[in-house]
């Protein structure tokens, strides 16, 4: 049996885990992972990554991130997002800088993606891309 990537709902189920594990900064590098793992994979393995609406991480913040993810790189592939990633809980009521330094706010203002801009998730510039 072929090795597959996680599907969205295996990640949050992961992020989760870390969530409850008091592990922030490893819930932050998994959703981050979900654009790599996405732009990897093939076409056919894509929608399946996606398809099915993942479970809330227990906090509303990483609900909102692992959206914007999911609809940014949908976005930058010409492929419609899932219906899921516009569901209201996944848009927050007040600003989420997902680095703690200030220094860095005003670079993730003008980097993050519309995507997460939109739900009141910022990135810094270089936070979803790879090595």
């Amino acid at each position: 049996m072929a090795w597959t990537e996680p599907t969205i709902k295996e990640t949050a189920e992961s992020i989760s885990e870390c969530l409850t594990n008091n592990a922030p900064n490893d819930a932050i590098r998994l959703a981050f992972r979900i654009h790599e793992r996405y732009q990897r994979s093939s076409i056919e393995a894509r929608v399946e990554m996606i398809k099915e609406q993942p479970d809330d991480t227990g906090d509303p913040r990483f609900d909102a991130l692992i959206a914007g993810i999911v609809e940014y790189s949908c976005a930058i592939n010409r492929v419609a997002a899932p219906r899921w990633v516009q569901e209201e809980k996944y848009f927050l009521d007040t600003f989420w800088f997902v680095s703690d330094l200030e220094s860095l706010h005003a670079d993730a203002i003008v980097s993050s993606p519309i995507s997460c801009k939109r739900r009141g998730v910022f990135l810094t510039q270089d936070a979803l891309t790879y090595a």
